[in-house]
């Protein structure tokens, strides 16, 4: 068994980086053998897997974890239940409080990828690129279909999608992503600094205008959707000038 519930699934990842010599995790944990076979259960600090969306990760564990019904769920579980998500439907008993925080890590995750999408565009100006095959490569850990709330299927992809990231580590495939997300907010702040304080103001006005049109654009697409991650995609590319 496994004690603790955020165990569960580090422990999976631990197995993962030792058969595949994945890179090592950027903190150190110690392991104790529980009673029931000597599986290691990593301690309180978390792993940090070195995935784009290993913050996305680490809050929806630590937030089931808080669901003791659900923990003690997970204590029995075996890594086969783990890996092959047979376990998510589990996600639907929690209190309702932690379904609404969940679906708000969603959300909140769709917009950190929506940012990575036009930083993406920014810098491939002028190239093609496969859209679907990249809106694939940074949305695989979330539920398309179920754009307003987090499904027992997010929480089954994101392990998938985790598990199998961790066997095919690229580095800096993950790095690029991280740049992605970066890249366009310090564009935006150097910018600010070069005006005065009146242009300043105006710009900052722009864009609150731009962040609240995309929001109502949101709203016409479900946020989340693939529909609303190819409107970004195309509207990028046609302010790029470079439509595809």
């Amino acid at each position: 068994m496994l004690r603790r519930i955020f165990g569960w699934f580090v422990v999976l990842l631990s197995f993962v980086w030792c058969a595949n010599s994945a890179p090592a995790p950027t903190k150190r944990t110690t392991t104790v053998a529980n009673e029931a076979g000597g599986v290691p259960v990593p301690d309180a600090n978390p792993v940090n897997t070195g995935l784009y969306y290993d913050q996305y990760l680490q809050k929806v564990i630590k937030l089931l974890e808080s669901d003791e019904s659900f923990k003690k769920k997970m204590e029995n579980a075996d890594l086969d239940d783990i890996k092959s998500g047979s376990l998510s439907n589990e996600i639907y008993k929690v209190s309702g409080g932690i379904r609404e925080q969940l679906n708000a890590l969603k959300k909140e995750e769709m917009n950190r990828l929506r940012k990575i999408l036009h930083a993406k565009v920014d810098l491939d100006k002028g190239r093609k690129v496969q859209k679907s095959a990249y809106l694939k490569q940074i949305a695989d850990h979330l539920d398309h279909s179920s754009p307003h709330t987090f499904e027992a299927e997010d929480l089954t992809k994101l392990i998938k999608t985790a598990t199998s990231d961790l066997e095919n580590y690229d580095r800096d495939r993950h790095e690029e992503f991280k740049k992605f997300e970066m890249r366009k907010e310090m564009q935006r702040e150097e910018k600010l600094k070069k005006l005065d304080e009146q242009e300043r103001i105006k710009a900052q006005e722009e864009y609150r205008k731009q962040q609240e049109e995309q929001a109502q654009k949101s709203k016409i697409h479900h946020p989340g959707s693939k529909a609303q991650l190819e409107d970004v995609w195309n509207e990028e590319r046609r302010s790029a000038g470079t439509g595809v």
